[in-house]
């Protein structure tokens, strides 16, 4: 039992600092002029603070795959954290394509407005229909 209690109130903790430095990165990178950069640090910075890592040796048991990675490197060097970290960087891959696509269909809502603004698409169409 008191080993439950520690590993919850390791969790608690984890997750009391994880959410401040969140917010500190938050309050942080407000300044940054591109919005998709600043989704793309904060999701980023989510994925590594709540990707878990799952263990089976005696119970079930789950850990931040960050700090498991780290172990895996000091213990048995970059090809084991590496392949510790493959959850962690398939979901940064996942948030970069993410991002770029949010990125491409923003520009082309920018251009498409920017277009209809100016009045060039009405333009186009009489140059078209001579």
């Amino acid at each position: 039992m008191e080993d439950y209690t520690n590993y919850m109130l390791g969790w608690v903790i984890y997750g009391v600092v994880g959410t401040l430095l969140y917010v500190l990165l938050w309050l942080g990178i407000r300044w940054m002029p591109g919005r998709n950069m600043r989704f793309f640090l904060r999701a980023t910075l989510l994925a590594i603070l709540v990707v878990p890592w799952r263990g089976e040796d005696p119970e079930v048991y789950f850990a931040p795959v960050i700090i498991v990675g780290a172990f895996a490197f000091m213990d048995t060097g970059p090809s084991a954290a590496l392949l510790e970290l493959q959850p962690l960087l398939a979901v940064i891959l996942v948030i970069a394509v993410v991002t770029l696509v949010k990125e491409i269909l923003e520009f082309g809502w920018r251009w498409r407005r920017r277009s209809a603004d100016d009045g060039t698409d009405e333009k186009n169409k009489d140059e078209v229909k001579e």
